[in-house]
């Protein structure tokens, strides 16, 4: 069985939403990164501007789209907070018809990059990219049918969230081995227990090293 697919220009698959904050701190202040989305307070010490009314207001599975930083990744599908407000600096997205898991593997993709600095012109400064935005809405990309976006996103989350776990695994048996050898062992160490899942290798290294 083949799975239907169809060239969809971006703007298609995107409604904006302009609602703004008339009272200050109006609701929680998000970041959005190349890495994810954020709370402001942990990636900042503090509140960087002089006030956040005018803020844009986020729900959970909107599309936040840098407007100079695209071309780096910094786009999200916001998947963690249920609701927020970000700075005007970015521009938010309701999907239409489309699985926001789906969307957000889409947004992660290296080669989405290039997507993006299709629809890009110079900005102020070298690693700085301006986005013309009715350029971006007339891109197309491959869209299969939502039964198959839900497929497709949820196995790239799960995938996400094993490689976490594993990342998270290796940090722990990391930690086991300085807390046995003291601080001086290197991250090679940690590399050969990052292939799979080596529990049988963490005895050996660390008898090895205790018989030195």
């Amino acid at each position: 069985m083949t799975i239907s697919w169809e060239q969809r220009k971006l703007g298609d698959l995107l409604n904006e939403t302009r609602e703004k904050t008339s009272v200050e701190d109006e609701d929680t202040l998000l970041s959005c990164a190349i890495d994810g989305m954020f709370l402001n307070s942990e990636l900042f010490s503090h509140f960087r501007g002089s006030s956040n009314i005018g803020y844009l207001k986020v729900k959970k599975n909107d599309l936040i789209l840098s407007a100079q930083n695209l071309h780096l990744g910094n786009c999200n599908v916001n998947l963690r907070f249920e609701h927020g407000i970000i700075s005007p600096a970015y521009k938010v997205y309701e999907l239409i018809n489309c699985d926001p898991l789906f969307m957000q593997a889409w947004v992660k993709q290296d080669k989405t990059k290039d997507f993006f600095l299709k629809a890009s012109t110079e900005g102020a400064s070298a690693c700085r990219k301006n986005i013309v935005w009715e350029e971006l809405y007339k891109l197309e990309l491959p869209v299969p049918i939502i039964n198959e976006q839900v497929k497709i996103g949820a196995f790239f989350q799960n995938l996400d969230n094993l490689i976490t776990l594993h990342q998270r695994m290796c940090v722990y048996k990391y930690n086991i081995i300085c807390n046995t050898l003291g601080n001086s062992v290197s991250w090679e160490i940690l590399l050969q227990l990052s292939v799979v899942d080596r529990h049988a290798q963490l005895m050996p290294i660390l008898l090895k090293h205790r018989m030195a």
